[in-house]
């Protein structure tokens, strides 16, 4: 479906959520996001969000198909624990391997712990969710922490 600008605009307009969207592809085509892939500086719990590291995540994550995993990967070291010694973890995990959990409690499956720890999460997946759902968490308040300010910002 091809939209000539004026209808694009209309289209904007009557909807925020396709605007926001707009913005982001086209802040995609030409967004550096190797800075993210870079080592972090320790900042202050009480540090307000970096909102160029935030858009660039979009960025990144829109690059990504809104593949979370495949994001998570990419951005590697502390994000996928690529630092941990793994010897020492595969050790601990064979050492409880045999234990039996509490009555009622579920056996731990190992397996797929070990490979959630060593690739990220999550390992495949399908998401859908309703426009209306879109809508309504569009038009929520952002949580303070994520304004630039300190104050909700819609």
């Amino acid at each position: 479906m091809f939209l000539c600008p004026t209808e694009r605009n209309t289209l904007m307009a009557l909807h925020p959520a396709i605007c926001s969207y707009s913005r982001l592809r086209l802040s995609a085509s030409v967004t550096d996001v190797t800075p993210l892939t870079l080592p972090r500086l320790l900042e202050p719990a009480d540090a307000p969000t970096d909102q160029v590291r935030v858009a660039m995540l979009a960025v990144a994550l829109l690059r990504f198909n809104f593949n979370y995993g495949d994001l998570i990967r990419w951005l590697r070291g502390p994000y996928t624990h690529a630092h941990r010694c793994w010897t020492c973890l595969n050790d601990c995990l064979a050492a409880v391997r045999d234990s039996t959990p509490p009555p009622s409690w579920p056996r731990v499956n190992f397996a797929h712990t070990q490979t959630v720890m060593e690739q990220g999460v999550p390992l495949q997946g399908h998401y859908s969710c309703s426009w209306a759902s879109v809508i309504a968490r569009n038009l929520h308040p952002l949580s303070p922490d994520l304004s630039r300010d300190g104050s909700p910002s819609r």
